[in-house]
């Protein structure tokens, strides 16, 4: 079945999803451990909001990538951004630690992407969702909220790293 990023690549542009940013973790190891972090720049000159949503906890052993969906109604300018996390398969271009399928480890791994916003600085609102296909295949909403671009920047807590525990 195809996926919705496969039917509709939505509006985002330079997307990226980073590798393993410091080498696979077992549960209750003492490394460092920084919360997830979702965080945002709204470029007025060139008329681009970046998003990056950095240090997200995912199986070591899979591929990702992130998509942005402008659902916006009415006169509300509302964004969804959607990182996927499926296994790696045989035809991926990479697979972290060499392996397909999943891993018994996790990993911190930073999700970007921007969007052409040529509009006068204004309040928008933004939903983070994340799909772990092998875990229901369903957007999961992660963080919803306002952002006000005349602020020029900003960031939310997400979530603390319960590998560390």
């Amino acid at each position: 079945a195809e996926t919705e990023a496969e039917l509709d690549p939505g509006i985002g542009t330079g997307a990226f999803a980073g590798g393993c940013k410091n080498g696979a973790m077992s549960e209750g190891d003492e490394t460092d451990c920084p919360p997830e972090m979702f965080s945002w720049e709204y470029d007025a000159e060139n008329g681009l909001i970046y998003f990056i949503n950095s240090d997200v906890y995912l199986n070591c052993c899979g591929f990702h990538s992130i998509y942005l969906y402008d659902r916006s109604v009415d006169q509300s300018t509302v964004f969804e951004i959607v990182e996927i996390d499926r296994p790696a398969t045989p035809d991926d271009p990479q697979g972290d630690y060499g392996a397909y399928g999943r891993c018994k480890c996790m990993c911190p791994f930073d999700f970007g992407i921007s969007v052409p916003f040529g509009s006068s600085p204004t309040a928008i609102d933004v939903i983070l969702s994340r799909r772990i296909t092998d875990a229901g295949n369903v957007n999961s909403e992660i963080w919803s909220g306002e952002i006000d671009l005349s602020q020029g920047n900003g960031s939310f807590f997400i979530t603390d790293n319960f590998w560390c525990e």
